[in-house]
């Protein structure tokens, strides 16, 4: 291999390369959920503390979720009052041998069930409850944001990245 050292004439030298700058560390962020993007709060070159809110969205039908399951925890909670009531009636009949043990069993597995019923409505409440925390996007750590990908109003049917942040030695 032949080699030649070739200098400008006023004796400086200027070397150029090509190639890529990559962070050390670097992450596509994004909702867990679907939805219309209401806010993106920041910006590429960002620099974000951990924590803080990078973007949101539009959380009017995750709020009436979770008002409809808030009401359906209130009507099972009154149908389970109901159904205890209605057991401990049946048991003083039963001990004075008013009715058969076969309506106190009903009593008994009515009351059961809407226990089992609120149970079930109080899961769906804490669902939709996280379903709405998944409408905001902050970040994990300080970083900076190195670039951003959807608009205000946009609509990502799947989990499109929203920001990308990197962070290089002085964040780690």
């Amino acid at each position: 291999v032949k080699s030649v050292l070739v200098a400008s004439s006023d004796g400086a030298r200027v070397f150029t390369f090509s190639g890529t700058a990559k962070a050390d560390v670097e992450a596509d962020m994004s909702f867990r959920i679907a939805g219309t993007l209401k806010s993106r709060l920041v910006q590429t070159g960002d620099q974000v503390e951990p924590g803080q809110l990078l973007a949101s969205l539009d959380t009017r039908d995750l709020t009436i979720r979770l008002r409809e399951a808030e009401a359906q925890v209130a009507n099972t909670r009154a149908a389970l009052r109901n159904a205890e009531a209605i057991y401990d009636r049946a048991r003083d009949l039963y001990e004075n041998d008013n009715i058969a043990r076969s309506d106190l069993d009903s009593a008994r597995a009515a009351a059961e069930s809407a226990a089992a019923q609120l149970r079930i409505a109080e899961q769906q409440l804490g669902n939709q409850q996280l379903q709405l925390s998944y409408a905001r996007l902050t970040s994990p750590a300080a970083r900076d944001i190195a670039e951003t990908f959807v608009k205000e109003n946009e609509h990502g049917r799947s989990a499109p990245a929203i920001v990308r942040w990197y962070a290089g030695r002085a964040h780690e």
